[in-house]
């Protein structure tokens, strides 16, 4: 139960960052 939990969440922080990455390419890219 608690790998199940923990599992999801750390899905969920590579979402953010992978997001966070994306956001300061194409921040990049509009200079």
């Amino acid at each position: 139960m608690m790998s199940e939990l923990l599992d999801p969440s750390k899905r969920w922080h590579k979402i953010i960052a992978f997001e966070r990455c994306a956001f300061n390419l194409l921040l990049e890219h509009d200079k």
